[in-house]
């Protein structure tokens, strides 16, 4: 399965459900825009293995930062696990300053995020 929309792609690699963003930043209208296609394609998937590809995301804004925890319950609610891999410094000090770096598992790389599903 592969899915592009304008600001994720979508895409099965080794029974995990890898979702990669596409745009830089996430405020609050265009994570809205983005968690609707995105959850529906995820439970389309059925997949309770997401990795998340964060590698272009270099800002989030608060409401994004509420969403992404979100999505976290929303697998964790289901049974599944949720890996963020390529996340940038600048993410990661925001996720540790806000205290919710100990919600989410965080891998290096794809590699390293699909390995962390075995």
């Amino acid at each position: 399965m592969a899915f592009e929309d304008d600001f994720f792609e979508i895409e099965m690699k080794d029974g995990v459900t890898v979702v990669r963003f596409t745009v830089s930043r996430f405020d609050s209208s265009n994570f809205q825009r983005l968690a609707h296609p995105l959850y529906r394609k995820l439970d389309e998937s059925g997949s309770q293995k997401i990795a998340v590809d964060m590698k272009k995301v270099d800002y989030l804004f608060s409401e994004s930062l509420g969403n992404l925890v979100s999505l976290q319950r929303r697998v964790q609610d289901n049974k599944g696990k949720l890996v963020l891999f390529n996340v940038q410094d600048a993410i990661v000090e925001l996720l540790e300053v806000t205290h919710l770096h100990t919600l989410f598992t965080f891998a290096d790389d794809e590699a390293s995020a699909l390995t962390s599903f075995q």
